[in-house]
């Protein structure tokens, strides 16, 4: 028997014999689990101890989760973030801490338990961070972070995030020939009458939660450090296209900080950021371009055949097949490489199937309902309904409807055309547009380029992992208090890139997700032996027994 979170006693029967464990109750995958503290031996062993101690209960064990906190703690000492953080923030104390150690530890507790401020004292407790950082895991309420939170300015985040970027590209040499962007939104569920924020606003929201507020997030990353290099929280409202254009004097003034030939410098952007005024933006600055638009509006590129398609090897053994041209593309010829993805066929293939399968589905009930001798819906209602069928999927183009009449009732026939159904899913879905001002470049580089915006697809995916680095739940209503928010998340993601990538680099092939799972179940054990008369209690502190693999794990991290 076992109590969760609390050491017990337990006795183990092995060969007739009776054998003592320190066992502590815990949940695992939901389910509650003993976990084995220390071996005590026989009872004969037992009772040794027992009477060398005199009197029982004289030892207190008491375990705490402690291998990602230290590694992340280790991390941000590494870089010196904690000065840099001290440096551009107030120096009030609240409950014994600066503003920046508070930031701090809401950046490390959102990389491993992400949670409420008021939660946040009960996650420190069962951790060894308060030790760590020297403060009272009670006394940090949803209150202290409301006041420190408080007195932080954008201008603060600003220059923080300038010399962290600074620190990392100089130290790890980061390259900055090749950027990467793209944005994303975040869903809220502030009160639509809420007036305080005005970064929260209704648009296109990504998760499909457009009945609810967002604020959105736009991310610059090295191809070839997975960290962030420029990050900025803006308004919900705004489209992909305009806040590239907002975002990129932004953009052009770190790099010139930092000493980069903007003549040297590749952007990569999705079709979503891509319009004519960014082209002529890129055009002025001298910085070149890799980016992408939407097929449909290039038929005469859909139109050619694959067999003037030809294989494209990839890193790590991958392969596409690709078409190079030059193409006039919103008014200006550029270089344009269309690559042919088995992957992305099948995937748009299922989504085909699964539109056309709902619009036949619509189309029978549409049909059925005319045929009700009451019905006396108008041609041009039915041909409306049609309509807004067929709108998603390019459907209209494999559907043939036939709208007439029969007497006093509209009626409707419909065929699926099977030739054109055939000819766009063999020789048009796959098909992605990429296009560049990089003559100089070949195929391949063009491509790689392209595909390296996986990288930041990956810091979203962090970004909304409930389990790790999640900007939701956020609880904050107002803007200010939403930018430190996003900040410390951010700040947390960054450590959590670096360790991942010290592991990664020491050949310890792991995920970051898995790598912080790992670590969270490392724990440090402290016994306090009671002393013999009045003296003061002897305290051991110790790691619980690890295997090879965890070991190897928690010493390259915390080195």
């Amino acid at each position: 028997m076992y109590i969760l979170n609390m050491a017990n006693l337990q006795k183990k029967i092995s060969h007739g014999r009776a054998y003592w464990y320190i066992v502590e109750g815990r949940r695992i995958a939901g389910k509650p689990r003993p976990v084995v503290l220390a071996y005590l031996g026989s009872s004969a062993r037992l009772i040794e101890r027992l009477l060398g101690q005199e009197v029982a209960g004289r030892v207190r064990i008491k375990s705490f989760s402690h291998g990602a906190v230290a590694a992340l703690w280790r991390m941000a000492a590494a870089i010196g973030l904690l000065p840099i953080l001290q440096r551009h923030l107030p120096g009030q104390r609240r409950d014994g801490l600066t503003v920046a150690e508070t930031l701090l530890l809401a950046a490390i507790q959102r990389a491993i338990h992400p949670g409420s401020k008021r939660s946040f004292a009960e996650w420190a407790q069962a951790t060894t961070l308060p030790r760590l950082g020297h403060f009272v895991a009670q006394d940090l309420t949803s209150q202290h972070f409301w006041d420190q939170m408080a007195v932080v300015q954008e201008p603060a985040l600003q220059a923080i995030e300038e010399e962290v970027v600074r620190k990392l590209v100089l130290e790890l040499k980061v390259p900055l020939d090749t950027l990467l962007y793209d944005a994303t939104n975040f869903f809220t569920y502030l009160n639509s009458g809420n007036g305080r924020s005005q970064l929260c606003q209704r648009g296109w929201n990504k998760q499909k939660r457009m009945d609810l507020r967002q604020f959105s997030l736009a991310v610059v990353v090295s191809r070839a450090v997975f960290i962030p290099l420029l990050a900025a929280v803006y308004a919900g409202n705004i489209s992909d296209p305009k806040s590239f254009a907002i975002h990129w004097q932004t953009i052009l003034a770190r790099l010139t900080a930092l000493g980069q030939n903007l003549e040297d410098v590749t952007i990569v952007m999705d079709k979503g950021n891509y319009s004519t005024a960014i082209q002529a933006d890129l055009k002025v600055s001298r910085v070149h371009w890799v980016g992408s638009v939407a097929n449909r509006y290039y038929p005469d590129l859909m139109a050619i055949p694959l067999q003037e398609f030809h294989p494209i090897e990839l890193l790590g053994g991958r392969s596409v097949a690709a078409y190079r041209c030059r193409h006039t593309i919103l008014g200006q010829e550029m270089t344009v490489v269309m690559i042919m993805s088995e992957n992305l066929r099948l995937a748009q293939q299922r989504g085909l199937d699964r539109a056309l399968t709902q619009a036949l589905q619509r189309l029978a009930a549409l049909k059925l309902a005319l045929q009700n001798v009451r019905s006396r819906r108008k041609e041009a209602s039915v041909a409306a309904a049609v309509k807004t069928i067929l709108a998603r999927e390019h459907i209209s183009e494999l559907i043939r409807v036939t709208i007439g009449r029969h007497g006093n009732q509209v009626t409707l026939d419909y065929a699926l055309a099977a030739g054109a159904y055939q000819h766009r899913r063999e020789e048009v879905l796959g098909r992605k547009l990429l296009i560049t001002d990089r003559e100089d470049w070949g195929e391949r580089a063009v491509i790689e380029a392209y595909y390296g915006l996986g990288q930041i697809e990956r810091v979203f995916r962090q970004l909304k992992n409930p389990y790790h680095f999640a900007v939701r739940p956020q609880y904050h209503w107002t803007d200010q208090h939403i930018r430190v928010h996003v900040f410390c998340c951010l700040l947390g993601f960054l450590l959590g890139g670096l360790l991942h990538r010290k592991v990664r680099q020491a050949g310890i092939n792991v995920s970051m997700d898995e790598l912080l799972r790992r670590l969270v179940a490392v724990r440090e054990v402290i016994v306090s032996e009671k002393a013999a008369g009045r003296g003061k209690p002897r305290l051991r502190r110790q790691l619980e027994e690890l295997s090879e693999k965890q070991r190897k794990l928690y010493e390259t991290s915390i080195s």
